[in-house]
């Protein structure tokens, strides 16, 4: 998390500081850079511009270290298996390939004779290293697809799954819990949205309670977390 805070900071920042060339509006020039008017409203519109681009990337980046490939299959096997075995693939067939690319491109690299000198060759070189990772890709596609179909993949419209997690009370609380934050969040979110506006003058921000349902909301892994680690030490 730390060293993709270090890249997703930089990169919010920029997001921040390049909005007032792109949206040079409002009331309160807080300053100049390069000839453009830099405005307090610009500036924090780009900066919950790029406070919500760094929240999606971590976002993502959690739930694909929490939501791996067995649990996306425990999840929708049964009632998708289709979509199941498609996520399950994809997730596992991406560090795969982006480790074969870089398998194909350390061994170009120590052939000498097919090294690259200007620039046409450099892009023909790195077409032939894409051919060679999209054949390799085919070839596998076509090995698993054969060894599905000698498993008995589709092969009758009703199959058993293995479930490893019993779906219990306590998940349906929890998914209630969740709905119910996230409800609220989104009315409380309404009715602050539909009141505030960046341009011409940001209004003083009000309430202040309706955030509480997202902020429990955004505590829940901790909370789980927090007991778990109680749960353990007894």
């Amino acid at each position: 998390m730390g060293k993709s805070l270090l890249l997703i900071a930089p990169l919010a920042v920029l997001v921040s500081l390049l909005n007032p060339f792109f949206s040079a509006s409002g009331s309160t020039q807080v300053g100049s850079l390069f000839g453009y008017p830099l405005y307090a409203e610009s500036l924090a519109y780009g900066a919950c511009m790029g406070a919500m681009m760094a929240a999606v990337l971590l976002w993502l980046q959690d739930a694909a270290a929490v939501m791996t490939s067995e649990d996306a299959l425990a999840v929708t096997g049964n009632t998708a298996p289709t979509l199941a075995l498609m996520l399950s693939m994809i997730a596992r067939s991406v560090p795969r390939y982006m480790r074969r690319g870089r398998t194909i491109a350390a061994i170009g690299t120590a052939c000498t004779s097919a090294s690259a000198g200007d620039a046409v060759d450099k892009v023909s070189d790195t077409a032939r290293r894409f051919g060679i990772l999209l054949s390799w890709s085919l070839e596998d596609s076509l090995q698993t697809a054969d060894s599905m179909a000698a498993r008995g993949w589709r092969s009758s419209r009703k199959r058993t799954f293995y479930v490893r997690r019993a779906f219990a009370l306590s998940d349906a609380v929890l998914i209630g819990a969740v709905l119910t934050l996230m409800l609220a969040s989104a009315a409380a979110a309404l009715a602050e949205g539909s009141r505030f506006s960046f341009y011409p003058v940001m209004p003083a921000l009000g309430f202040w309670w309706g955030y509480a349902p997202y902020v429990v909301f955004c505590a829940i892994p901790l909370l789980m977390e927090i007991r778990g680690a109680i749960l353990w030490r007894r």
